[in-house]
């Protein structure tokens, strides 16, 4: 059974698809990503008091964001190290860095495409943020981002999708790693990506700054940037998925 069987394209591409495009649709219809933004905005009494607060701007948003860095490059120095393996003296992480070297590089090539990707997406789109929309404290008229798509209605607008959620998201390429070399532990590893996901977007949601679609999208993105990735990069490595999902 290869590894890009029907169980893997089924739980890992097809599943979390519909899942996307269905959640997407139910918040388009229901006006939720509008609504949801104005109950945090009248929370606040009627403007974005959590836009400058410590914890959201400071800790969640701006330390996160060097947190993921430092994640990041601590990952780009494993795999340097593991092409220089020969010049570390203990045999256990000499042998250990050998057999995650492709790992490693999956983990540098993947994360950074899908930060990338999205940094990329959100220069395109156009899409105005939730503090800048007319009822929300601004006084853009607000649309909803399926409408206005790559439009160039707002030349300015650049909140869509998520790009702080992202500096979590990005991580999934983490669970897909886990598959490969320490398979027991990759559900507590994408818990702990979705964990971040959740923490980093609700805060810019609270802040005002991304509807609760924009969030749902960038995890989506690089879930489905991640999962190309781990297929190409890592098939020789992996075991068959379909023998045990």
């Amino acid at each position: 059974m290869p590894l890009f069987g029907h169980r893997f394209t089924l739980y890992y591409f097809v599943l979390p698809s519909l899942f996307y495009f269905g959640i997407t649709l139910i918040i388009y219809l229901m006006n939720w990503d509008y609504d949801l933004s104005l109950y945090f905005y009248d929370l606040q009494g009627s403007h974005w008091s959590l836009k400058k607060a410590f914890l959201t701007e400071t800790v969640i948003h701006r330390y996160g964001k060097y947190f993921s860095i430092i994640v990041y490059v601590f990952i780009i120095i494993l795999y340097i190290l593991s092409l220089y393996q020969h010049s570390i003296s203990s045999a256990p992480v000499k042998n250990r860095l050998l057999a995650c070297k492709q790992g490693l590089l999956y983990l540098v090539v993947s994360t950074l495409i899908a930060t990338l990707s999205i940094s990329m997406l959100k220069h395109l789109t156009h899409i105005d943020c939730p503090w800048s929309m007319r009822g929300l404290g601004g006084t853009s008229e607000y649309f909803p981002w399926l409408n206005v798509l790559f439009s160039s209605h707002n030349e300015k607008g650049q909140c869509f999708p998520a790009g702080h959620a992202s500096a979590a998201y990005a991580f999934f390429s983490l669970y897909f790693f886990s598959l490969c070399y320490v398979r027991k532990k990759a559900l507590f590893v994408l818990m702990m990506v979705i964990f971040f996901g959740v923490l980093f977007g609700l805060s810019q949601q609270l802040r005002g700054a991304h509807f609760i679609s924009h969030d749902i999208t960038t995890a989506y993105l690089c879930w489905m940037i991640n999962a190309v990735f781990y297929v190409f990069m890592l098939k020789e490595k992996t075991i068959r998925m379909d023998a045990w999902l």
